[in-house]
Parts: structure tokens; sequence; C-alpha cells
């Protein structure tokens, strides 16, 4: 899956964490003229109970639904990427635009839904929208 992102948000909210990676403006308000759903990418992973580790995927894409293990290729300012721990349709390459201190905001909620680090509890609440 490719997708070019106009609109990034990540939050963390107590044990919940996610990024939603969006290709349609907030101002748009003209609908697909066949009822589709823009181009999207959300990921969640919750930290309140074991899971093996499994993050949710969701996506316009129903190939790229469900509760998988992730693993992180990168994260920059202009691209995320990442695996899919299955035999097909395992690649995830996300391509947008950050400033640094949005990409400084994002990282620990990336690193903490792909497993790089632990979640800090007793980091002060957390709940910020990063748009492009």
């Amino acid at each position: 899956m490719k997708l070019n992102a106009k609109r990034i948000s990540a939050t963390a909210s107590g044990d919940y964490y996610q990024i939603l990676l969006d290709s349609e403006d907030d101002d748009d308000t003209q609908a697909s003229p066949f009822g589709q759903p823009a181009p999207y990418l959300l990921i969640q992973s919750q930290c309140e109970s074991p899971d093996g580790g499994k993050c949710y995927v969701e996506s316009d894409d129903e190939q790229y639904i469900g509760h998988f293990n992730l693993k992180l290729i990168e994260f920059y300012p202009t691209r995320l990427a990442f695996e899919i721990t299955r035999k097909n349709h395992s690649h995830v390459e996300v391509f947008y635009a950050l400033t640094s201190s949005e990409f400084d905001e994002a990282l620990p909620i990336v690193e903490v839904i792909f497993g790089v680090k632990e979640p800090d509890h007793d980091a002060p609440y957390f709940d910020a929208g990063i748009d492009e």
C-alpha cells in the first residue's frame, strides 16, 4: 500500500496511541462522485492489556483492516514505512510533509505504537493533532 497523506494526526491518551494519515484536506467538501472514501490509514495501539503487540489497522483498502503485528522500517519527516507481519499485502509506505516540531511531537507516539519504546505512564496527558 502506498498513500500520499495531506493530514497527519498523532494522539496519545492514557494507554491508547493512534496515528491517522489522511489524504483528504479538512476543507474538502466534495465527496467522491462514486461515494468512495478518500484514502486513509489509521493505526491504533493500546498498552492497557497484553495483546501480543498487535495493533489495530484500518484503511479505505479492506485488505489492510485488522489486528496485526507491525515492524517499523522508517519514520522521517517525509515518510513512514512499515511491514505487517503476514505473507501478502505486508508493505505500507506513506508520504507526507511534517515540520521538525511536528515530527518531534509525533515521534514518541509512533515509537510506542511500533514497540520501539515503552509508554511513559508518568508523562503528562498528550492529545494533539498534527495537520499538514
